[in-house]
């Protein structure tokens, strides 16, 4: 049998490249994705203008950051779901901060009170809760959700909102693109599991970054998700290791490891050294019987 001495055995080396293209093409069309969606780009320094006061309203007193909505907050939640009301959608959005990160309003939340700001991420969670009897909302229901940005590494922005556009999905485990525009209210506290967490609170409008293609009537794309990607990564990953696994087979030899001899053995013995050796005696004190002749490797079948 011929022994296969190259580094792939059988559709090894297909299968590698299959899915190594499949890697890239999926990093492409993820990048390719990525970059449609990036609505409003970050400011330049040179271009910022400074960070205006907080809102020192009287509302805003009974406020208390790290903990859970309670009824002496309601005077400033109604204040700033009354501005964003007024507000048009266009001035809100003018006026929105896009340059303050996650982490300022987990170190300073204070300092942000009452100030616009705009996100744009990945909305994970979006309920429609009810406000009966509430002096708050004028309609018997308005939303919440969980957005998700780069900068707010796994932890969410709690944003609640009035009206829900149309192609905003909602669900408790979602992967809906959104851009929100709303004003800071408070460093809400949460409970997630066994531990208790904080996440700021705003209030403003939302809006999805693409229409699905279900409601659009036309096509939205590739739905690319990175969960896809992780899967085809993994699949490289084991097709590489199975690629130098073989490579250590091919290559490699074990310790002891002897060359075979390129002489075919047979079973044949000459006649002559046949009769010789049945011929052969022990000799005097051996019990052994007579030892075998040597078998020339060469005349073996």
């Amino acid at each position: 049998m011929t022994r296969n001495k190259g580094l792939f055995r059988g559709s090894e080396l297909p299968r590698l490249l299959m899915l190594a293209s499949f890697m890239v093409i999926g990093w492409v069309a993820f990048l390719s994705w990525q970059s449609r969606q990036v609505e409003r780009p970050a400011p330049l320094i040179a271009n910022l203008d400074p960070v205006p006061p907080a809102d020192d309203r009287v509302e805003f007193q009974g406020v208390q950051d790290k903990r859970a909505l309670n009824p002496r907050e309601n005077p400033a939640y109604k204040l700033l779901v009354d501005r964003v009301r007024e507000t048009p959608v266009e001035q809100l959005y003018a006026e929105s901060r896009n340059d303050l990160v996650f982490s300022q309003f987990l170190d300073h939340p204070a300092r942000y009170r009452g100030l616009p700001v705009h996100i744009q991420g990945t909305a994970r969670r979006i309920v429609r809760q009810s406000a009966e009897g509430s002096s708050i909302w004028p309609n018997t229901d308005y939303y919440e959700a969980f957005i998700f940005t780069g900068d707010s590494q796994g932890f969410p922005w709690w944003v609640a909102f009035e009206d829900a556009p149309s192609g905003l999905t909602l669900g408790d485990n979602i992967f809906q693109p959104v851009v929100f525009d709303g004003y800071f209210l408070k460093l809400m506290g949460y409970r997630a599991g066994d531990a208790f967490r904080f996440a700021p609170l705003l209030i403003g409008r939302i809006r999805p970054v693409a229409v699905p293609a279900a409601q659009s009537g036309e096509p939205s794309g590739w739905p690319i998700k990175p969960w896809w990607l992780l899967a085809l990564g993994a699949l490289l990953v084991f097709g590489l290791l199975r690629w130098w696994m073989f490579a250590r087979t091919a290559f490699g030899r074990k310790p002891g490891w002897k060359a075979r001899s390129s002489v075919p053995v047979t079973d044949h013995i000459e006649p002559e050294d046949l009769k010789a050796w049945l011929d052969q005696d022990a000799g005097p004190g051996q019990d052994q019987p007579p030892t075998a002749p040597e078998v020339s490797q060469g005349n073996r079948e």
